[in-house]
């Protein structure tokens, strides 16, 4: 199999608001890169072996006493280097060259005029102006020695230069935004073109990298997993068969008066595909004597959110007791959609020691189902095909409470990882009522983040240590 990790990127981040997006557009040339502070050590680096390295930008000048900065020897690695903004400024002023405070300040959109086709604009026409985006106060005024100006704007006579024999480069403007049209495939022209490296980024080495990290985490361990009929159980007891082997893993089917008899099946079904262990314990005469003891206090009679998560954290009990009576340990089979959004049950589904697929959209996990099934059909196509559901009362879907996952997957990539706010998300043609709602969801839904189960990070912006926010937040859109 493909390593991911052997062909990489290194992002150094100067404190720029879209680090996070220049991430984003190295994955989606199927390149594994990492983000890191900017005060990385140069051995720390060299221990790192990035295929090339990218400088992001920054909102400080370079000249200020307190600007941030890095080794210098970052720039003698001999592995290709882009500077974009800040990044190409810090360059400068450790090479000898001069960066001054420009005329005017450059925001908003920019004719490039390419004049040296060269790294990342290697495939431009000198007979063709690009549009780009600008975002900054400074300009090179003289570059260091060694260098030639690539492209030019009104306003920057050095908005693209590059030092073609030790491939160190830099743009003045931000290639990692959608208001920069060609951005991404510049950013792509250096990480393949320039660093070398190999497209590997693909679901299916995604799916193999997600199976060797269980191995390497849970290499010897048995694990509990919970089969409902959904589709994101049964990924994540198809991946962990497929890293631990069937002998250690166990499924638990814990029917209600809700679930459906085709998601009863399915789940036995898959049980067999697999050749798993599976233990099969109904939760409704548990759930009767809830009602039963609750009658005098609560609406029984009227399914709504207090007797959903009853039936979510009886399960999430029996999952807790098979795993101190065996000592399995549970795996938790929410995705990052609705973890994001706050679809889900504390004590209750969100129980387990490790979460599979936390940095996993919804629409990535159907993904990787029919991946799961490319060779041979182990997770039943109905699980694939029907409507999600929860099935905590009679003909519950997933879309009573949420927007379409389709919706709802580009709204929360926008927020969190390209880090646009409201009124840009709208911009871009989203209903502002679900635009709002999405991200209200996301902010209020932190506090429960903050109990979940260590997750798999794939992304460039995972919850947890990826992203947090203050739980006592208030916010208005």
């Amino acid at each position: 199999m493909t390593d991911i990790h052997a062909q990489k990127i290194l992002i150094l981040d100067f404190g720029s608001q879209t680090t996070q997006l220049i991430a984003r557009r190295v994955r989606e040339a199927r390149v594994y890169c990492e983000i890191h502070p900017c005060t990385m050590t140069l051995a720390e680096i060299k221990r790192f072996n990035p295929r090339g390295v990218i400088l992001s930008g920054g909102p400080a000048s370079v000249y200020a006493p307190d600007a941030p900065s890095m080794d210098k020897g970052i720039l003698d690695l001999g592995v290709p280097i882009l500077g974009i903004c800040y990044g190409m400024q810090i360059i400068t002023h450790l090479l000898g060259g001069r960066v001054a405070r420009g005329e005017r300040r450059e925001y908003g959109p920019a004719q490039l005029q390419p004049k040296i086709p060269a790294g990342p604009l290697r495939e431009l026409d000198v007979n063709e102006p690009q549009k780009v985006w600008m975002s900054h106060g400074d300009r090179i005024e003289q570059m260091p020695q060694g260098f030639k100006a690539l492209a030019v704007t009104e306003n920057s006579p050095v908005a693209a230069m590059g030092d073609l024999k030790k491939r160190i480069y830099g743009v003045q403007f931000h290639p990692e935004v959608a208001h920069t049209p060609q951005g991404a495939a510049w950013l792509a022209a250096f990480v393949l073109g320039e660093c070398g490296c190999q497209p590997v980024w693909t679901m299916h080495n995604f799916a193999e990298a997600t199976i060797n990290g269980f191995k390497e985490r849970l290499a010897g361990r048995k694990v509990i997993c919970a089969l409902s009929g959904g589709v994101d159980s049964a990924v994540t007891c198809c991946l962990a068969q497929r890293a631990l082997g069937k002998d250690n893993v166990l499924g638990v089917l814990m029917p209600s008066p809700y679930s459906s008899e085709g998601s009863i099946r399915d789940s036995r079904q898959l049980v067999q595909n697999l050749g798993i262990a599976c233990k099969e314990i109904p939760i409704t005469p548990i759930y009767r004597a809830y009602l039963e003891s609750l009658q005098e206090h609560l609406q029984v009679e009227k399914i709504g959110v207090a007797l959903e998560n009853i039936q979510a954290r009886i399960r999430g009990n029996l999952l807790m007791a098979l795993s101190n009576e065996f000592g399995y340990l549970v795996l938790s089979t929410g995705n990052k959609s609705e973890m994001a959004v706050g679809y889900c049950t504390l004590y209750g589904d969100m129980s387990g020691g490790l979460s599979v697929l936390a940095d996993v959209p919804k629409t990535m996990v159907y993904q990787l189902a029919r991946y799961l099934n490319r060779e041979r059909t182990l997770i039943p196509e109905e699980i694939i095909n029907k409507a999600p559901s929860a099935e905590l009362r009679p003909g519950q879907k997933d879309q009573d409470t949420l927007p379409p996952y389709d919706v709802l997957d580009q709204i929360m990539n926008y927020y969190l990882t390209e880090g646009y706010c409201f009124r840009e998300i709208a911009g871009l043609g989203f209903a502002p009522e679900t635009v709002r709602w999405v991200i209200r969801a996301i902010d209020r839904s932190e506090y429960k983040r903050r109990q979940a189960a260590p997750g798999l990070k794939i992304t460039s912006k995972a919850f947890g240590m990826g992203r947090r926010i203050p739980i006592a937040a208030r916010h208005e859109f």
